[in-house]
């Protein structure tokens, strides 16, 4: 039996040890795998720095491109305009003045009708005044009664209406 103990044993040691070396050949591969991992990650952030790179350098490049652009459409539209504005100036001024003008022949024309009509109105205002007295006179002339004949054969006024008779009685 001590034999069989021992064959077990070198059995088991032989395991053991082919154990122990699988153990540590895997480990080698593990290291070398993780080695090469970071190897590749390594590669990789470098790839992204250059790549972050170009971009930072293109979208610089394409932001001066356009600020250029930008600035020559701005100067070239602004130049439009101050060509446009200065055409239509003398246009703007002659309206201006022709609004002035106007505005003058209104006020004209306005003052004009205002002395037509004191003209024509102070007259009619004087006549409507005399026509009022007579009504006034009239009224009061109507207000008095009329006079009682004291002597016959006298003559005398009698008012009835608008007519004025001379009786003689």
């Amino acid at each position: 039996m001590a034999g069989v103990e021992l064959l077990s044993l070198e059995t088991k040691l032989c395991v053991f040890e082919e154990e122990t070396r699988a153990r540590q050949e895997q480990r080698h591969l593990m290291d070398e795998l993780h080695g090469e991992q970071m190897k590749r990650i390594d590669e990789i952030e470098e790839e992204l720095d250059q790549a972050m790179k170009e971009l930072k350098a293109y979208i610089e490049e394409f932001m001066q491109k356009f600020r250029k652009e930008l600035d020559d459409t701005f100067t070239a539209l602004f130049s439009e305009l101050r060509v446009q504005v200065e055409r239509i100036t003398p246009r703007i001024a002659a309206l201006e003045a022709r609004g002035r003008v106007l505005r003058n022949g209104i006020e004209e024309e306005r003052q004009d009708r205002i002395r037509h009509y004191a003209e024509i109105l102070v007259p009619v205002k004087a006549q409507i005044a005399k026509i009022e007295q007579g009504l006034n006179r009239e009224e009061k002339v109507r207000q008095v009664p009329p006079p009682v004949p004291s002597t016959l054969g006298q003559p005398f006024i009698v008012i009835h209406g608008n007519i004025g008779l001379t009786v003689i009685i």
